[in-house]
């Protein structure tokens, strides 16, 4: 691949562009792969980091390319690339690539810029404001003339200030205006996202959206190499539930001797904290989450930290019989968690909790119920369907490996 100077012949002129272009020096991008290496992504993953380099690092103002009228693949590629085509009077199809970022300017967000960025569907995020100096990037882009905001980019390093259960993972969101879509300004941006990435020694890419018709971020997200995970939201009205109806359930599992309860009810020691800490910790790390690396066991202090804010009455427990071990805890008031020891997976535990949780959102006047569950969770999804929680439009958590 390279980056060369070239005459400006009258076959590199499009049909909208004046004669004066012609005869001037400009850039050609050329590229040749092994015919073994053809169809692996290879040749446009090169070709847009140079275009980077070209565009932002360079500045130049556009690139020059071609194919002969035979070459399809090449042709294809420089149309995913975003070069206009065109016949030549030679019968060949040259390649024009204008450089986007020559109406726009891509600075660091400022506080001024919050309303703008927040209009454009991708709301600020207050912690860029409190990170650990170099693990977050936020940007805008604005056009040059008018100082219009145009482009908003956000990312983090999950793995600080603390390590998380997503370490070596990049997290951003990206948003265009819809009338400078199509003029490449998102995959400048996104640009910014993967070098940002790497230099953090990132291993993978996380950006999460809202799936609805005709989403313009699933071609992107796609053509870049990432992959969907769904997040499936749900919520459940309250008002028409009617506990009687899963008493079964919940008998079922306290015929097999277990105890539904409270942490309020067990009461407050070091003993049951921690017996908690373990239940909660050994949950999360069972959790069947694709292309989620291993869970990080969040420290213990942290956990009791955290704990001393939460309500006891409010965290369902269930308990085995004669040793009284914590072995599944739901938490649906405060944050939404339910959790069972692998060994005792399969008894109907969670589906009890999550219905004595419910009773007790019933018994303080609460009219609905929301959680959300990773479409790998196949367990959960099938228990909060059968308690009647209803779904709405699934949250794409889009990953790509870098």
């Amino acid at each position: 691949m390279h980056l060369d100077p070239c005459a400006n012949k009258r076959w590199y002129r499009l049909p909208d562009e004046a004669d004066s272009t012609c005869h001037s020096v400009e850039v050609h991008l050329g590229f040749a792969f092994g015919r073994r290496f053809w169809g692996q992504g290879y040749a446009q993953e090169a070709c847009r980091e140079l275009i980077r380099y070209a565009f932002s690092d360079l500045r130049l103002p556009r690139l020059l390319g071609g194919a002969e009228i035979a070459n399809e693949r090449s042709i294809r590629l420089h149309e995913r690339l975003g070069y206009r085509l065109h016949r030549n009077p030679d019968d060949e199809v040259v390649a024009v690539l204008v450089n986007p970022l020559a109406a726009y300017r891509v600075r660091q967000f400022e506080e001024r810029d919050r309303q703008a960025a927040n209009a454009l569907g991708n709301p600020v995020i207050d912690w860029y404001h409190n990170e650990v100096p170099g693990a977050s990037l936020h940007l805008v882009a604005e056009v040059v003339e008018t100082g219009e905001i145009a482009g908003h980019l956000q990312e983090r390093d999950r793995s600080v200030p603390d390590g998380s259960r997503r370490p070596g993972q990049c997290h951003f969101t990206l948003a265009v205006a819809p009338e400078h879509r199509g003029k490449r300004l998102g995959g400048c941006l996104f640009d910014r996202v993967e070098q940002f990435a790497r230099h953090r020694k990132a291993v993978m890419l996380y950006t999460p959206y809202i799936e609805s018709p005709n989403a313009p971020a699933a071609s992107f997200l796609k053509e870049r190499g990432f992959a969907p995970l769904e997040y499936f939201p749900s919520a459940l009205d309250l008002t028409s539930f009617d506990p009687l109806e899963f008493a079964e359930a919940v008998e079922r599992v306290e015929r097999q001797g277990i105890t539904l309860t409270t942490y309020a009810e067990c009461g407050d020691s070091a003993e049951n904290r921690l017996q908690l800490y373990a239940l909660e910790e050994a949950a999360h790390a069972a959790q069947p989450f694709r292309e989620v690396g291993p869970y990080v066991p969040v420290h213990y202090a942290k956990w009791e930290a955290e704990f001393s804010k939460r309500e006891a009455a409010a965290i369902f427990l269930a308990r085995a019989p004669v040793t009284g071990e914590f072995v599944g805890v739901v938490t649906g008031l405060e944050w939404y968690f339910t959790g069972t020891l692998p060994d005792w997976l399969g008894r109907g535990i969670a589906t009890a909790l999550k219905v004595r949780c419910i009773q007790l959102a019933k018994a303080r006047n609460l009219v609905s119920m929301e959680t959300e569950n990773h479409e790998d969770n196949a367990a959960m999804l099938a228990i909060n369907r059968k308690l009647g929680f209803v779904f709405s439009d699934p949250e794409l958590a889009c990953i790509k490996r870098l």
